[in-house]
């Protein structure tokens, strides 16, 4: 993994600089990174969970920073490439999405651990 993008590591998830306007801060947070970090994990869901891409369903929502649209166009199109089925949430917040993990991502039964 490229050094800058372990930068980008921020507890439990991801944080850089997505946008233009903040003097003497340059944007990290690129299409590219956002795509290969995006990889990684799809690629990591399916050794950890034993799971071909194919049966995995990731949900993806996003916050309404200006950035949000360009980073989750980004990582759904990377885990459609992938073979993944990624689930667009729009604007939600992180209880949410939660929610689906815990509920299923149809409503309908508990998605697996």
């Amino acid at each position: 993994m490229s050094e800058s993008y372990l930068n980008l590591k921020s507890g439990s998830d991801v944080r850089g600089v997505a946008s233009e306007g903040v003097k003497g801060e340059e944007i990290n947070l690129t299409d590219k990174a956002v795509k290969d970090i995006t990889a990684a994990f799809a690629l990591w869901a399916q050794n950890n969970l034993n799971t071909p891409a194919s049966n995995l369903k990731i949900a993806v929502g996003h916050d309404s920073r200006i950035s949000a649209n360009r980073i989750k166009k980004a990582v759904l199109d990377t885990l459609v490439s992938y073979g993944v089925n990624a689930v667009d949430c729009g604007l939600s917040s992180t209880p949410a999405r939660f929610k689906l993990r815990c509920f299923g991502a149809d409503n309908r039964k508990p998605s697996p651990v």
